[in-house]
């Protein structure tokens, strides 16, 4: 019997990964892990949504589960109904991005809280091991605010498309309440939040020149 052998990595809420042969832990001539093996392991779940792997030189492959951005909002919104708190929204950029533009939002009472729900969140993590500096600000009524047939852009994804409908009413939290249907640019509608979404500079549009 051979096979991945996963089991928790003491209280840190991580996961260990290694291979397993016979029933013992499987090391070269050397006392190294199979690196084909982990790094088999490590491509999964780098594609796999909700897990994060961690960096450095280990005789384990470490993963720990992290929140969508989506689950993270679900879980804020949840906490913050609970309390009785105000939030605002704040879009979420980093030191590798162009200026003004975001790559994730989120709603947190304060700066603090939007940096730490960012932070939560895979992406947030992927953005701070790269070794880039986050900044968080505070949108506007008026930031927020989608028309039909307006030109937008995804902030988390990037992808492009065209307003169809607003005011979506959507399922779960007081965050999804309010909601747009997106024609995206040579694929499918796509029904989210509009916070999700922000105005697109004809500079920026792909179809501008069509």
């Amino acid at each position: 019997m051979a096979g991945y052998w996963v089991r928790p990595d003491g209280t840190s809420g991580r996961l260990a990964v290694a291979w397993v042969e016979g029933g013992r832990l499987s090391t070269s001539a050397d006392g190294r892990p199979p690196l084909a093996r982990l790094s088999v392991a490590k491509e999964l779940f780098e594609r796999t949504e909700g897990w994060l792997v961690e960096s450095g030189e280990h005789s384990s492959l470490r993963v720990w589960p992290v929140p969508t951005l989506d689950a993270a909002a679900e879980q804020g919104a949840a906490a913050d109904q609970a309390g009785g708190a105000s939030t605002d929204t704040w879009t979420i950029t980093h030191t590798g991005l162009s200026e003004g533009r975001g790559f994730m939002r989120v709603e947190a009472p304060d700066s603090d809280a939007a940096f730490a729900a960012a932070l939560a969140t895979r992406a947030g993590r992927l953005v701070q091991q790269a070794g880039h500096r986050l900044g968080a600000q505070r949108l506007r009524e008026g930031d927020l605010v989608r028309t039909v047939g307006e030109r937008v852009r995804h902030v988390a994804s990037g992808q492009t498309g065209t307003v169809e409908a607003v005011d979506v009413r959507m399922s779960g939290g007081r965050a999804y309440r309010d909601g747009v249907t997106v024609a995206v640019d040579a694929r499918s509608r796509k029904t989210a939040r509009s916070l999700d979404w922000e105005p697109l500079l004809a500079a920026e549009d792909p179809e501008a020149a069509c």
